[in-house]
């Protein structure tokens, strides 16, 4: 097939060609094959010129590589159940972390004779009380001022959204009303 294709598109050497046309007189495989590239090289010759595309696309291109969130992606669902049930026991470990108790206070005694009188004992007990209440006092005024904080930001926020609003609708009315005036009403 090679020679005749050399053949056909006279790229075969002239010192050749006599044997390939006495090939052909006598094969008629041979001709109908010849026959085949001439109807090919007909049809092609026919169609249009195109320009070829200005961008291909190949498979090693980085336009179709995966992106970043689509490779985690792959890679979190191939891990499958070995990894969800890590990831379970660590977010267990941190829920159980983070509602651990408070320290215990205690209030240490000077000696055991003060154990032995309840007045001292009783003395103890509200001073440590005292304390306790001092520091509830403190973190509830904190947090009361964090909440007036922030209630003034959301007041002040939901005041300029109102007030943005406002002026959308009134440059709606002006818009009307300008249109209006000019379609001859008022």
């Amino acid at each position: 097939m090679s020679g005749l294709r050399d053949y056909f598109f006279d790229e075969m050497p002239a010192g050749e060609r006599p044997d390939m046309e006495r090939q052909l007189a006598a094969s008629p495989e041979l001709r109908a094959e010849l026959r085949q590239l001439e109807m090919t090289a007909r049809a092609l010759r026919m169609l249009p010129d195109q320009e070829p595309p200005r961008r291909i696309a190949f498979v090693s291109d980085k336009v179709l590589a995966p992106s970043v969130g689509s490779r985690v992606a792959r890679w979190f669902f191939a891990a499958g159940p070995v990894f969800a049930s890590a990831a379970l026991s660590a977010l267990v470990v941190f829920w159980v972390m983070s509602y651990r108790t408070a320290p215990v206070r205690t209030v240490e005694v000077a000696s055991s004779h003060v154990a032995q009188d309840p007045g001292k004992v009783e003395a103890l007990v509200r001073e440590a009380v005292a304390q306790s209440e001092v520091r509830s006092a403190q973190k509830t005024k904190e947090l009361l001022a964090d909440a007036e904080r922030r209630h003034e930001l959301e007041r002040q926020q939901l005041l300029l959204n109102v007030q943005d609003t406002l002026n959308y609708w009134q440059k709606k009315m002006n818009v009307m009303q300008v249109a209006s005036a000019d379609m001859g009403g008022r």
